[in-house]
């Protein structure tokens, strides 16, 4: 959306299986966002952290732990 709240619409969908989206960040340029992604299950959690292409509405898995819940994504600076 626009800084005023106008041209909304939605990136990304939540899938139906009970997978939890956190702590999304946009990177520098504004063509990426970071997220976390968690799915909790009844012998198992799973999380890991995940890069959305704005460009090319595809999505990439970076990495995969279940003792990743409640850390959060950031961008790192140049050098």
């Amino acid at each position: 959306m626009r800084a005023d709240g106008s041209d909304q619409h939605k990136i990304l969908a939540g899938p139906a299986d009970g997978t939890v989206f956190s702590s999304p960040v946009w990177s520098p340029d504004g063509r990426w966002i970071a997220y976390n992604k968690y799915r909790y299950g009844a012998y198992t959690n799973e999380a890991w952290i995940e890069l959305f292409n704005l460009e090319r509405r595809a999505s990439t898995k970076l990495s995969l732990s279940p003792d990743w819940s409640g850390v959060s994504s950031g961008w790192l600076m140049d050098d």
